[in-house]
């Protein structure tokens, strides 16, 4: 798991091309908005082929171990997932996760069954 919280993090996170392309658009998105702190708003994270759905279920909390996903999209020339679920009403986290064969069964299936009431 590679948390990006700002665009030094995205340039030290030495992320293959597709993610780095993903993940630029999406934190330049929130930086547009002007008054982003990752601290209040929440960020990015890069899901790595050593996360397993246990670990993120217990290092993002109930709403995740819940599926309660706002938005889950699917980029097909990058290969990634967008996956979206808010904290609270203000703390928003961004998973990018790429749809390679490393990827955790347990992690697929939560994406591909959508998500819960949030989506």
């Amino acid at each position: 798991m590679i948390a990006i919280r700002s665009p030094a993090d995205l340039t030290n996170s030495r992320l293959p091309e597709n993610l780095h392309r993903v993940v630029s658009r999406i934190l330049t998105d929130l930086l547009d908005g002007g008054t982003y702190n990752p601290d209040d708003d929440g960020f990015i994270i890069v899901i790595t082929p050593s996360d397993s759905d246990a670990y993120l279920s217990d290092r993002l909390g109930k709403r995740y171990q819940d599926s309660m996903f706002e938005g889950i999209t699917y980029d097909r020339e990058s290969r990634t997932w967008h996956v979206v679920y808010l904290q609270n009403n203000q703390y928003t986290m961004s998973l990018v996760i790429s749809d390679a064969e490393w990827l955790d069964q347990g992690i697929r299936q939560r994406i591909i069954h959508g998500g819960g009431a949030g989506c």
